[in-house]
């Protein structure tokens, strides 16, 4: 009866813990991404803005605090322009609102500007800052979702496609069918190639007569198919027989030695 292979249990499973560790890293990343790193920046800029506020009220000039202009002022601020406390507190305010995207006029203009520090003050009292976000934080972890969850989705095809490629085997003859319908019987062979054995791969060397695989070197990954390494190691004893060890026979008389003291002792066949 033909033998069909089925997926190694062992790869699946392995495979499968690796693909939720890297799709795991991408949802984290996306996460930080959308949602974390921006919530932290914006809780940086309204610190940095309650102290230049504050410094502004503190020096009598929080009545011109408000920035109409942001993008042009964080420009000038960036090149030089922050030449004294109260500057340089505000270029922090609008540096921290640029890096989260919300460097626009809807949050640097301030109605109120005595009302707006009195309600910063309320919400973090003796609070200190969050970690301030670098330039590098939000794209690097939007690099770490897009290249984890690419990882995750190659790994998921690879499963996909593996399930998809059938080895069949008949045991009458030894005969086994490759993904695609071409068929390799030992007399076939003109090699085994077991030289990476050890890393679950073969290569079966075809005859140049085969009608579809003459002269090819076919590699075939035994960790990933179950059965198939049966099946190599089956063609191989009946294609090269002098390949295969025998197995040493327990039904030979044995001379006695110390560590068998009850073997009988080999009677004298030359007399």
């Amino acid at each position: 009866m033909t033998e069909t292979s089925t997926l190694n249990r062992s790869w699946v499973i392995r495979m499968g813990i690796i693909t939720i560790v890297f799709l795991g890293f991408g949802a984290w990343g996306w996460y930080d991404a959308m949602i974390a790193y921006p919530q932290r920046g914006l809780k940086v800029a309204e610190f940095m803005e309650k102290e230049y506020l504050a410094k502004a009220d503190e020096q009598g000039r929080l009545v011109n605090t408000s920035v109409p202009e942001p993008a042009s002022t964080w420009a000038m601020l960036r090149g030089g322009g922050a030449t004294n406390e109260l500057d340089q507190l505000r270029f922090m305010w609008l540096d921290a609102l640029s890096i989260v995207n919300r460097l626009s006029p809807e949050y640097t203009t301030i109605g109120d500007p005595a009302a707006r520090l009195a309600t910063l003050q309320t919400q973090w009292g003796s609070r200190t800052s969050p970690k301030r976000l670098t330039r590098l934080d939000i794209p690097t972890q939007y690099l770490i979702m897009v290249s984890c969850t690419t990882v995750g989705l190659l790994i998921l095809l690879v499963i996909f496609k593996v399930s998809r490629s059938k080895y069949t085997f008949d045991p009458s003859t030894a005969t086994l069918t490759m993904p695609g319908n071409n068929t390799v019987r030992p007399a076939d062979l003109a090699e085994i190639d077991r030289r990476k054995w050890h890393k679950y791969i073969v290569f079966l060397n075809i005859k140049p007569d085969h009608a579809g695989l003459g002269g090819k070197s076919i590699k075939i990954d035994l960790l990933r198919h179950a059965k198939v390494e049966q099946w190599v190691l089956a063609m191989e004893a009946v294609a090269f027989p002098e390949n295969v060890k025998p197995a040493p026979s327990t039904d030979q008389p044995h001379a006695p030695s110390e560590s068998d003291p009850t073997a009988e002792p080999v009677p004298n066949q030359g007399n």
